[in-house]
Order: structure tokens, then C-alpha cells, then sequence
């Protein structure tokens, strides 16, 4: 049976043959990865590589979850309305500043149209004008040259407005030996209201006992109020010299360069022919009404008016 079957007893014996862990391992590695060619590759399996680089290499990245893109949409959503919020307040106090320096700057306007011609404040007894300093302190000074630092004039209420400046002719406080002095025009203040008495006397408005405009027996020549009415303190006209009210107001009126004083309040006659709407806005626009003439006395104003603008 033996030299029959002799191929046999062959390849049972090969099976039968022991076979060492590298030898076993080889066979296996050239079964599962046949494609290989090369038999000394590494053969460890595919998740024992992986375990290995996950151990030796970095942490992998961590996933963002959607609740992290809610969040950030909500921050950028909270810092684009504020951005908004702020920007709308910056644009809505530069509209106040706007209309209250355009405010400032209309009454400016109007308090010189209503004002008289310019002169200068002099004392004849010394030979002296008064002077704007720089800043706001009044003080006796030659009279020549002439600038616009020693000119006044009268606007309504019987107030002084420098022309220099623009300002006007106050005190901080209503007495005796207080400089006089320059500060912002305030119809509404007492303190910059004067009066014109006899002998060319200039007082403040409403004291008792009188407060007169005196030229100040000082070193630096400053004007204040004073009690006495004397020489320091009697004013006229500079080359006139006439009383300081003969340049008052009493001539001029509350209305603007152009507009008729008439029964306490002022008109204004166009000539220009446009629609009710459109007039009516034009009167708004200048804080003024647009109105029909019904009476006899106004019709007669309103004729003189257009004579006026005919000519």
C-alpha cells in the first residue's frame, strides 16, 4: 500500500508536519493580503494599525455641535443690532445739534436786523471809549483807530450787542462794583437790560437804588456798576456826541429786515404768485403763517406792501 499510495503518505506527512509561529504567521499574512507582494510587509491587521496611530499621533478634532452655530448666530445677530442702536443715536443727537446750532444762528440773524446802526460808547470827561478786551472784560481806551472792538448797538429790549463778538452787555450779578462784561445774548435775563437817564447817565434796567454803567477808577480801567453819577459815569454817542438812546430802538421793531410792524405782530407781502400749498409752506418755513386779508386795515397794508415791492 505504501509504494501505491506513495504520493499520499507524502502530502499527509507535509500536513502532518508542525509548523513554527513565524511560518504560520507568514502563510496567514500571504492568504488574507495576496495583493502583497512583498512578504516581509507589516502584517498586522487594519484596526490594530489604526489603534496604534490613534495612541501614538494627536487628538482628533473636536465636532461642532448645531447648538454652537445657534450661539454664534445669536452673538452676531446681538453685536449687528447694537452697531444699529448706536448708530441711530449718533444720528439722532447730531440732527439735535444740528437744529439747535441752525436755531442759534436764525435768532443771531434776526437779533441784527432788528438792531440799530453801530456807534461807539464814549466818556467825554476822559476822553475815553469803551473796549472789548480779549475775552469778555470791558475797559476804557483810546479812541482811535476804530474797530469793531469798541462797536455797539441797540437791540430789542434794551439791550447792547457787541458787534465784535456778537454778545452782549451784562453783569453776573445785579451790584455795586460788579464788571461789567460780555455774555452770550439772553433776552430773558434781567442782567442785560439797560436804561438811558439824563445827562447821558446809562443804568441797569429795574434796580433800586440805581446801578449805573461807570468807568471804573482801577488800574486796569475796568467798567463795572457803580452807585455814583457822576463824570464816570455819564456816556454819549462817540463824534455826536449825542445821548446813547438817540440810538435806540425805539424806532426799530420786533420784525425782521423786510417785514411790517402792524397791531402787534408782522407781515410779510410777496409777490410771488404760487399755489395755497405751497405758500402756506414757504410762511412755515420762516415760522410765520400764511393768512387771507379780510379787513379794511389789513387790505390797506397789504396794498402799501405791494406799492412798496413795485418800486
Amino acid at each position: 500500500m505504501e509504494g501505491m499510495y506513495g504520493n499520499v503518505d507524502a502530502v499527509e506527512k507535509q500536513q502532518e508536519e508542525p509548523r513554527g509561529f513565524e511560518q504560520s504567521g507568514k502563510l496567514a499574512c500571504r492568504e488574507s493580503f495576496a495583493v502583497e507582494e512583498n512578504e516581509y510587509e507589516a502584517c498586522d491587521p487594519p484596526i490594530l494599525l489604526g489603534r496604534k496611530q490613534t495612541e501614538q499621533g494627536a487628538a482628533p478634532a473636536p465636532v461642532w455641535g448645531p447648538w454652537w452655530l445657534l450661539l454664534g448666530g445669536a452673538l452676531l445677530g446681538l453685536s449687528l443690532l447694537l452697531n444699529l442702536l448706536l448708530l441711530t443715536l449718533g444720528v439722532t443727537r447730531y440732527t439735535a445739534m444740528k437744529g439747535t446750532v441752525e436755531q442759534a444762528q436764525m435768532q443771531d440773524q434776526q437779533l441784527l436786523e432788528t438792531a440799530s446802526s453801530p456807534f461807539m460808547i464814549y466818556n467825554k470827561n476822559h476822553q475815553l471809549c469803551v473796549e472789548v478786551e480779549a475775552g469778555e472784560s470791558l475797559t476804557a481806551a483810546t479812541c482811535h483807530p476804530p474797530s469793531p472792538t469798541k462797536l455797539f448797538r441797540w437791540v430789542l429790549g434794551g439791550r447792547l450787542l457787541h458787534v465784535g463778538s456778537g454778545r452782549c452787555v451784562g453783569v453776573a450779578q445785579s451790584a455795586s462794583q460788579r464788571a461789567v462784561r460780555l455774555e452770550p445774548c439772553d433776552a430773558q435775563r434781567p442782567q442785560q437790560h439797560w436804561v438811558c437817564g439824563e445827562g447821558g447817565l446809562l443804568g441797569l434796567a429795574g434796580v433800586t437804588p440805581p446801578l449805573y454803567f461807570n468807568y471804573g477808577n482801577s488800574i486796569r480801567s475796568v467798567v463795572m456798576l457803580y452807585t455814583g453819577n457822576k463824570e464816570w459815569s455819564r456816556w454819549v454817542v462817540y463824534d455826536s456826541h449825542r445821548d446813547l438812546c438817540s440810538r435806540a430802538c425805539d424806532v426799530c421793531t420786533p420784525c425782521r429786515l423786510g417785514w411790517a410792524f402792524f397791531q402787534d405782530r408782522c407781515y410779510f407781502y410777496s409777490t410771488s404768485l404760487s399755489a395755497w400749498d405751497m405758500a402756506n409752506t414757504s410762511c412755515a418755513a420762516q415760522g410765520a403763517q400764511l393768512l387771507t386779508m379780510d379787513s379794511p386795515a389789513e387790505q390797506l397794508l397789504a396794498g402799501q406792501g405791494a406799492q412798496q415791492q413795485g418800486r
